[in-house]
């Protein structure tokens, strides 16, 4: 039930494509932990499944860019944005704040099926408060090998045509206001 999943704020959520009733959420902080773990809910039966499940505070496990390895995950965070496809059973999993309260710019594969979940990184930085690479306009910038955003937290995301759309969000140092696109099954 969902009493046993505890009080938290800050929790990421998306629409799972396996099942139409189902939902996949997980992330988020208690008030004393930030967590990594990802949970399905069927929202008809209301059964809840752990998918994956990492300690509080996890400083997650990087493995090398772009290569699955089943003990690669992301860090703990909160305030990061986590969007599904509508045509596959994958979902990006992008910035946010980790448990040192610093903005990360890591950009997260999620692979899942109804009992299994893999994460792999594809993007970004595997430390903190980094300062992105911009080509020189800002209105829509695609990631690439040579291009990514700032680290950032409280961004807004969203996907449509097999892409990963992020705008805006705030760092230690003001707000953003751009908008990047995202392939949904990055190189």
């Amino acid at each position: 039930s969902l009493n046993s999943f505890g009080t938290r704020y800050s929790l990421l959520g998306m629409n799972s494509r396996i099942n139409s009733e189902e939902i996949l959420f997980g992330f988020g902080s208690g008030f004393s932990a930030f967590f990594s773990d990802l949970f399905s809910l069927n929202v008809s039966s209301g059964l809840l499944k752990v998918l994956f499940n990492r300690t509080y505070q996890s400083p997650g496990s990087f493995g090398s860019l772009r290569v699955f390895d089943s003990s690669s995950f992301p860090p703990s965070r909160i305030s990061s944005v986590l969007v599904g496809s509508p045509l596959s059973n994958i979902g990006l999993l992008f910035g946010g704040l980790d448990t040192s309260t610093t903005f990360r710019n890591d950009l997260w594969l999620l692979n899942y099926s109804s009992s299994s979940v893999g994460w792999t990184w594809v993007h970004g930085s595997n430390f903190s408060s980094n300062k992105g690479i911009y080509p020189s306009s800002h209105f829509m910038n695609s990631f690439n090998s040579s291009l990514m955003p700032a680290s950032r937290g409280y961004h807004t995301g969203f996907s449509s045509n097999n892409f990963f759309y992020v705008f805006g969000g705030s760092y230690s140092g003001g707000v953003f206001s751009d908008l990047w696109k995202i392939s949904l099954f990055p190189p």
